[in-house]
């Protein structure tokens, strides 16, 4: 992963800790993923959607 990730990552990390919010172990890999371009938002955003069996997918 490259510095400008995750610098990325933690700002997100960061923002999220102001607001008490603590991500998955699991989204912060699919966000890793995404932001090196392995998978689409729209992946990550089903498998999370599968994890949670929110909606079909």
């Amino acid at each position: 992963m490259n510095k400008e990730i995750q610098k990325n990552i933690n700002y997100t990390l960061a923002t999220f800790a102001i607001e008490k919010l603590v991500p998955s172990k699991e989204a912060i890999e699919l966000c890793r993923k995404n932001a090196e371009g392995e998978i689409t938002l729209n992946n990550a955003i089903d498998e999370i959607k599968r994890k949670y069996k929110t909606a079909r997918v």
